[in-house]
């Protein structure tokens, strides 16, 4: 069993990348293969709208998204955790989002859309706090997820707002991942 863990956040300590460690660490301890992504030490370029992918089902551009996608398509779990900016992801882990439109493209064309035995979760955090601050993400990450053919349940994921207020990560959040990695071990390994 493969996950696939993508950080990001420029910050490998922060409140985002601390939850997600607290994620893998259940599916470490049961033996699954954990590759970490960090979206901020990788030099990938931004998707060029060029229509390349829809006519090859590939992306042209040559960088470190090559290995990323067959990351992408070994993972049976691929797990994202970012920091909230402007009601998105900081441009790094956008760039990874946006260059998997050629997965899109591949999955369409092949009408390969039925793998719900891969799945999806995601960890966001804001620093502030304020009503639907985190629905622009999750609108993006529901995208991204059917995109790339993973199921998922938004009520899964992890949000934690006003985190420039705090020194530690609340207790009934790391509750929350614990209980989430235990359901998509359960998911997987029933699969």
């Amino acid at each position: 069993m493969h996950i696939l863990a993508i950080y990001g956040s420029p910050r490998k300590d922060g409140f985002s990348s601390r939850l997600h460690n607290e994620f893998i660490i259940p599916f470490e301890r049961r033996g699954f293969l954990v590759s970490r992504v960090f979206a901020y030490d990788l030099n990938i370029f931004p998707c060029q709208a060029c229509n390349y992918c829809k006519e090859n089902k590939s992306c042209f551009l040559k960088d470190d998204m090559t290995d990323i996608y067959r990351l992408i398509e070994e993972a049976d779990i691929i797990s994202i955790s970012s920091p909230l900016y402007f009601s998105s992801v900081p441009s790094p882990l956008k760039a990874i989002i946006d260059r998997t439109q050629c997965l899109w493209e591949k999955y369409r064309s092949e009408g390969k859309y039925n793998n719900s035995h891969r799945y999806g979760f995601f960890i966001c955090t804001g620093g502030s706090i304020y009503q639907d601050m985190f629905c622009g993400v999750q609108q993006m990450m529901r995208h991204f997820f059917n995109g790339i053919n993973l199921s998922f349940d938004v009520s899964d994921f992890v949000f934690v707002n006003n985190t420039d207020s705090m020194e530690k990560i609340p207790e009934e959040k790391i509750l929350q991942i614990n209980y989430s990695a235990a359901k998509y071990i359960r998911l997987i390994t029933e699969d």
